[in-house]
């Protein structure tokens, strides 16, 4: 699967287009607008498209980037995640929220059915079928308490996309790297280069922000206390938790020393647990190699693996939703009897599982080489533990 993406930029009544990457799901632009501002109550809106050759163009997603906060010459550097989207030609999404749909609504239906047989009491019946659908719709439900700023991308999501063909508008996990910066005069915007942080060792990394991390705590929302570990060999930097968010900004620094070429940067994020052991929310790689010295490089890194912890949609999905599938396979075809019920039990067994628990986390960060890396032999890449000592905030921008 792929598409050949671009973004059309738009503030105010003015809008801009990136270039089209053909047949890629990570594309790097790397371009740079001048938009005017005429109101700082106006977000720039970011809508990523597929190009079509025969045909309207898809929308791969959209997200409003407010402007409250920023100071003039001030540079800011923002990992945007996207919402909405249609599926296109995109087989495997389309089955995926048909299948898992269809999934919920027979194991409650038979699950209902099965408690009132079982029972003889009809009232037993239809508190067994509710506990199945809220047990299915827990993370979805108890996520629909969003923020104005999330409502607003929600809404825009929608109003971006073809109708008849949206899913779950915050199930898009595309995400946007972007660097703004406002001026008073358009001389000053036009000359403006992005800027290199100040080097805090050979390698400087720059966290920026996590996007669509897995949720390990359960509670009115599905959340997180996240923190991330990066480790270079035998060296350890460790961020701040940022409390109750799937979606932190962090904005630290962080220096490596003794940096030899063919060292690889890993980063495990971790969920912060006040009683018990942290919680794996999963790992990513960086190759750092054929990086060029004294300029910034940007990375939008995709995590792996995960532990389910509390995590709402590994309970969930990876228990509640296969169990009660093959429950309800069973039990149809007791309830029903006869050829009826093995064809209603056959179907509802070879309702695709899906990829329901994917890791879609992204971490987005950028790094610096003062010099040259070294020519010794790299060190054993080791995966990051979790530590007790760091600070937990609400929110914090350090740069």
């Amino acid at each position: 699967p792929s598409s050949d993406p671009y973004v059309r930029v738009s503030l105010g009544s003015n809008s801009v287009k990136t270039k089209t990457i053909k047949k890629n799901l990570s594309p790097v632009w790397n371009q740079s607008f001048v938009l005017p501002v005429t109101s700082f109550q106006d977000p720039i809106l970011f809508q990523v498209f597929d190009k079509d050759t025969l045909g309207s163009d898809d929308s791969l997603g959209a997200v409003k980037c407010f402007l409250h906060g920023i100071n003039e010459g001030q540079e800011q550097v923002r990992a945007l995640k996207l919402y909405g989207g249609e599926h296109g030609s995109n087989i495997q999404a389309v089955l995926g929220s048909k299948s898992k749909g269809a999934k919920q609504a027979a194991t409650t239906t038979v699950a209902s059915q099965a408690a009132t047989n079982a029972t003889g009491n009809a009232t037993a019946g239809k508190l067994m079928g509710k506990f199945m659908e809220k047990a299915q719709k827990f993370g979805s439900d108890s996520s629909n308490k969003k923020d104005l700023e999330e409502q607003a991308n929600i809404q825009f999501g929608i109003d971006s996309t073809r109708p008849g063909i949206l899913g779950r508008v915050d199930n898009n996990f595309g995400v946007l790297l972007v660097a703004f910066c406002w001026f008073s005069t358009q001389q000053a915007a036009q000359s403006y280069a992005i800027q290199t942080p100040p080097a805090i060792g050979l390698l400087t990394a720059r966290l920026i922000s996590g996007r669509n991390l897995l949720a390990a705590d359960f509670g009115s929302r599905p959340s997180s206390d996240p923190y991330c570990v990066l480790s270079l060999g035998n060296q350890r930097q460790t961020s701040k938790a940022i409390k109750n968010t799937l979606n932190p900004d962090w904005n630290q620094l962080f220096g490596f020393q003794d940096v030899q070429n063919g060292d690889k940067l890993v980063m495990s994020v971790w969920d912060k647990d006040t009683a018990g052991s942290d919680d794996s929310l999963g790992d990513g790689i960086v190759e750092i190699s054929a990086l060029p010295v004294g300029q910034e490089t940007f990375f939008l890194v995709e995590l792996f693996g995960g532990e389910s912890g509390e995590n709402i949609h590994g309970v969930i999905d990876d228990k509640v939703q296969p169990m009660g599938q093959n429950i309800a396979s069973v039990t149809a075809q007791n309830a029903i009897g006869g050829e009826a019920g093995k064809l209603a039990g056959h179907i509802i067994k070879k309702i695709p599982q899906g990829k329901e628990n994917k890791n879609k986390g992204t971490i987005a960060l950028g790094i610096t080489l003062s010099s040259p890396l070294g020519s010794s032999q790299p060190a054993p890449m080791q995966r990051s533990i979790p530590t007790r000592e760091i600070s937990v905030v609400e929110g914090a921008n350090d740069l």
